[in-house]
């Protein structure tokens, strides 16, 4: 499936009520398919009403964390769900039920292409990526991470919420060093034709 397909099957998506009360399903933003995937947790009000995922304050941190890390390679962010899930008009976590019914969208985007790495923030993300995926996708050298949502770090008092943000980028940077996600593609390609 390409990604226009995708991106067709994932707005016409009517497994679970959240389809009814969305202005839109907030599928990604970056590039698909993706060699680094990031998942958060689920869209807010802003994401919601613009169809982006991770706008507004804890978008802004998050582009300020990834940008700090100078990634080479082309990432996609996503959530675990495509909805905006609510309750008495204000955001809420999704339940168990929302994150499964979508669940098949989140593996047909990580299904594109198989990513080099998958990054989960926040339990709701880590949650949603069933075992047998890791297994498989771990076999063919996907590497996982799993680190703090954005948005716990900006609840953070501001003397922590530096240390909590340092601590974030560091966290990434080893883990893309380590798996040798840090050099450009680019660089790579032309050392083995030289």
């Amino acid at each position: 499936m390409n990604t226009k397909k995708l991106e067709q099957k994932i707005q016409a998506c009517k497994a679970c009520p959240l389809h009814k009360v969305v202005c839109q399903k907030v599928i990604y933003r970056g590039t698909l398919p993706a060699d680094i995937i990031f998942i958060g947790e689920a869209p807010g009000i802003s994401e919601n009403a613009l169809g982006v995922p991770f706008v507004g304050p804890v978008g802004k941190l998050l582009d300020d964390m990834l940008a700090s890390v100078d990634i080479k390679y082309q990432f996609a962010i996503t959530n675990a769900i495509m909805c905006l899930p609510v309750q008495d008009s204000s955001s809420r976590e999704p339940t168990k039920q929302e994150i499964s019914a979508c669940n098949p969208n989140l593996i047909s985007i990580i299904n594109l292409k198989r990513p080099l790495m998958i990054v989960t923030m926040g339990k709701v993300a880590k949650s949603a990526i069933p075992k047998h995926l890791i297994t498989s996708l771990s076999k063919y050298g996907t590497k996982f991470l799993h680190l703090v949502h954005p948005s716990y770090i900006l609840r953070k008092k501001a003397a922590d919420r530096l240390a909590e943000k340092t601590r974030w980028e560091l966290t990434l940077s080893e883990a893309l060093e380590d798996a040798g996600l840090l050099i450009d593609p680019e660089e790579t390609d032309q050392e083995t034709t030289e």
